[in-house]
């Protein structure tokens, strides 16, 4: 006849009701624990829902939730009359035992790749977390139309439905690129199409597919310094050796980077509103740099920076228009 765990396994729970995590999760993993190591062996007998609830003093709903997960993953049987007993877990499917740490090559967690070792010392993360004043990059929420957006967005769900949820053409949903496409040539000057347009999460995202798609490993950047701090950690994540190249009062100093640097394969740079020092980037640089890159057969990547932010008349078009 097979023993029930009952005793043994209040002995194994012990739950934090003021823990964050919820019950139902400490529960299920303390009986997968159980199971795993052994303590609870297969064939044991599992108190039902309403007595292990009552044990516990929690919901029998929580008990019974957690039960039939466990069940539906293969770590408990359930016999209609007879009650809910642990399986028989074929050896193969047990995990590994956890390796010695005074004995594991890397004691302190798994070996990770050196583009992640150079992510993680990236600065960028430094904007997380609380808004200061001067921070860049940070709009002011609390004057963003929030009643007008919701509105908006509600009747757009309405009138599109399930169109949205689907996965849609990698580039972005067309009529949002149609739409990006007529504003940037009027209002930024950007010759471009609908089809030219790849909508992504944000600047970071459209940095690293660009960096994807025009650099190989190895290859030179030149960057603005003071520069765009994420933008230049992008890069070198990616492999690619930046070149720090000064600013002066009309943008990047183009002399002083001929003079020290090789010719580089790609340019980054903030032209309508220098990252950080403010600096617009005169029409004469504007030409030298086009001119530059057209010669050198060099890619330049123009970060858009601010670029809405004016006091008087219109900006300078975009360097691609």
């Amino acid at each position: 006849m097979t023993k029930q765990a009952k005793g043994q396994l209040l002995d194994m729970i012990a739950l934090d009701r003021d823990g964050d995590v919820p019950l139902y999760r400490q529960l299920d993993r303390q009986l997968r624990r159980a199971v795993l190591s052994g303590h609870l062996p297969p064939g044991s007998r599992l108190p039902s829902t309403r007595q292990l609830a009552l044990e516990l003093g929690i919901s029998r709903i929580t008990v019974q939730n957690t039960y039939e997960q466990l069940v539906a993953e293969g770590f408990l049987g359930a016999v209609t009359g007879a009650g809910t007993f642990v399986a028989e877990i074929p050896p193969e499917d047990l995990p590994l035992p956890a390796p010695d740490p005074d004995r594991a090559e890397h004691p302190r967690g798994a070996r990770l790749s050196e583009r992640a070792r150079r992510i993680s010392q990236t600065w960028a993360a430094t904007r997380i977390g609380m808004t200061r004043p001067f921070r860049p990059g940070v709009p002011a929420a609390d004057l963003f139309p929030m009643r007008a957006w919701s509105a908006l967005w509600s009747n757009t769900l309405n009138r599109m439905g399930h169109e949205l949820f689907g996965y849609g053409p990698p580039g972005g949903h067309a009529p949002l690129r149609k739409a990006i496409a007529a504003h940037l040539r009027d209002a930024r000057g950007v010759s471009c199409e609908p089809d030219q347009v790849i909508v992504t999460a944000g600047a970071q995202q459209s940095f690293a597919l660009t960096a994807l798609a025009l650099l190989d490993s190895g290859d030179l950047a030149w960057g603005e310094d003071p520069g765009h701090a994420a933008g230049r950690d992008v890069l070198t994540a990616l492999g690619v050796t930046v070149a720090s190249v000064p600013i002066n009062a009309e943008g990047l100093d183009l002399a002083t980077a001929h003079r020290e640097q090789p010719v580089p394969r790609l340019i980054f740079v903030t032209p309508s509103h220098q990252h950080p020092l403010g600096v617009t980037m005169s029409l004469r640089r504007r030409l030298e740099l086009l001119q530059f890159a057209q010669r050198a057969g060099a890619w330049v990547l123009e970060d858009d920076y601010d670029s809405e932010f004016r006091y008087a008349g219109r900006p300078l078009p975009a360097l691609q228009g």
